[in-house]
C-alpha cells in the first residue's frame, strides 16, 4: 500500500509539472490576436511637449492652454491623446474602447466633442481625437476630462498603470508638463504632499498664475535668461526643480511668493487667492516657506 501511495504522489506530481510546464509555455504574448493599447509613458515620439506620465500617480497628463497656444480667439481646436499599441500592426484600422470617468471629469458636456478613437492600420501609434471648445468660463476655470482605456473586440486594455489619462485645457497658463515640474509647484506652494513630492494631487492653475506672477516666470525657455540654465522642452513658467533645489534658492522664491499672496490679499478682502482645482479646491493658496 505504501508502495502504491508512493507511486500515486509521485504521478500526481509530474501531472502537476506538466500542467504548469504547459501552461507556462502558453503564456500568450502579445500579438495581432491580443493586441492591447495603452498610453504612452513619455512625449518623445510626438510633437506636443505639454504632457507626461506621472509614475506615482499613475496618469498621463495632458494640459492645452488656448492662451500658450496663441488660439485664445479661435472658438475651438482639435487635440489628439497619444495612443500607444502593444503587439503587431494591421491592414485596418481598430478602434479603441474607453470610458470618462465622472468622479474625476468636470467638462460640461457642450465643452467637447470627440472625433474618434482609432489606431490607423500600418500604424504603432493612434489617438483619441477631440474637439475642444473655447468660453469665457476658461479664462478663470479649468475644465478636465479622465479616460480609461476599456477591452473592445479589436483591441485590449494594457497594463492598469498605463490605461488612464487626464487631459485638461482652459485658457490660462499650461499646467506643468511632467514631474520635474510638478515637483517645482510643490515645492513652492503648500499642499498636502510633501516639498519633493511629484503627485498632483495639490496642483491648481490658480496657484501657478501666482507663482508666475510673483516671480515674474515667463522665460525659463530663453537660454540667456537665468545664468543660463534653462528648459530644453519649451517650457516656459516653472524651472526644472534641480534648477532651484541645487542651490536653495526655492525657499527665497517661496518667501517671495508669500509676500506676494499677502499683499494681494489685502488689497483684495473680498476675493483673497484660493485654489480652483485639485484636493484644495476652494481653500487659500499659501506659499511654502522653508
Amino acid at each position: 500500500m505504501k508502495i502504491k501511495y508512493l507511486l500515486s504522489t509521485v504521478l500526481y506530481a509530474l501531472s502537476t509539472m506538466c500542467i504548469t510546464s504547459c501552461e507556462k509555455s502558453d503564456i500568450s504574448y502579445y500579438n495581432e490576436e491580443s493586441a492591447a493599447v495603452r498610453f504612452p509613458v513619455h512625449n518623445t515620439n510626438f510633437s506636443d511637449k505639454q504632457l507626461g506620465y506621472n509614475e506615482l500617480d499613475e496618469i498621463f497628463y495632458i494640459s492645452y492652454s488656448f492662451l500658450d497656444a496663441g488660439t485664445s480667439d479661435e472658438g475651438s481646436t482639435i487635440y489628439n491623446i497619444p495612443v500607444t499599441l502593444i503587439g503587431n500592426v494591421s491592414s485596418n484600422a481598430r478602434s479603441i474602447n474607453y470610458i470618462i470617468d465622472s468622479k474625476t471629469s468636470t467638462a460640461p458636456k457642450e465643452s467637447y466633442e470627440i472625433i474618434e478613437a482609432v489606431i490607423p492600420a500600418n500604424e504603432y501609434t493612434g489617438h483619441i481625437r477631440i474637439k475642444l471648445y473655447n468660453t469665457e468660463e476658461l479664462e478663470n476655470t479649468t475644465y478636465i476630462l479622465t479616460f480609461l482605456l476599456t477591452n473592445s473586440d479589436e483591441l485590449s486594455a494594457g497594463p492598469k498603470e498605463y490605461i488612464t489619462s487626464q487631459l485638461s485645457w482652459n485658457n490660462q497658463i499650461p499646467s506643468p508638463p511632467n514631474t520635474g515640474y510638478t515637483r517645482t509647484y510643490n515645492m513652492l506652494i503648500t499642499g498636502e504632499a510633501n516639498y519633493l513630492s511629484t503627485s498632483n494631487n495639490s496642483y491648481s492653475n490658480k496657484a501657478l498664475r501666482v507663482i508666475v506672477d510673483a516671480l515674474g516666470w515667463t522665460n525659463w525657455n530663453d537660454p540667456n535668461a537665468h545664468s543660463g540654465f534653462y528648459n530644453t522642452d519649451g517650457y516656459k513658467y516653472l524651472p526644472k526643480y534641480s534648477f532651484i533645489y541645487n542651490d536653495n534658492s526655492y525657499q527665497a522664491y517661496s518667501a517671495k511668493i508669500g509676500e506676494y499672496i499677502k499683499k494681494y490679499n489685502a488689497e483684495h478682502p473680498n476675493d483673497p487667492l484660493v485654489h480652483d482645482g485639485g484636493k484644495n479646491i476652494g481653500k487659500p493658496i499659501q506659499s511654502r516657506y522653508h
